[in-house]
């Protein structure tokens, strides 16, 4: 049950202007996968997500996407996927940090767990 090679995050390599968009995007993605209550202010503003620069608002996607796959996180120094023991769910994200490369797992993830939950 793996997940199709993705070139979601090539713009953050070749495009650094497009970082802060693909950011907001992507913290918007995990807002909705954890489904935050719209009625708390800090939440209704993209730019107030702390998606990408907080490990206390990180972790807490990684538990949910955990339970709600099956799948494990594996993650090393400057890499990070997703895997049930056996099948990737996500491929390797190589990124310079643990952080980003666990950040970027998490969107690949995501997108993965939205396709295939309809």
């Amino acid at each position: 049950m793996g997940m199709e090679k993705t070139e979601f995050f090539e713009g953050y390599k070749n495009e650094p202007e497009d970082k802060p968009m693909k950011t907001e995007k992507s913290n918007k993605l995990i807002w909705e996968f954890m489904r935050r209550n719209l009625q708390d202010a800090r939440y209704t503003m993209p730019e107030l997500l702390q998606y990408h620069k907080s490990w206390d608002w990180l972790m807490p996607v990684v538990k949910k996407m955990e339970k709600e796959t099956g799948y494990g996180l594996v993650s090393y120094p400057d890499e990070a996927y997703f895997n049930d023991g056996g099948d990737m769910l996500t491929d390797k994200s190589y990124f310079g940090t643990r952080f980003t490369a666990v950040y970027n797992t998490i969107i690949a993830a995501i997108e993965w767990y939205n396709e295939n939950n309809k």
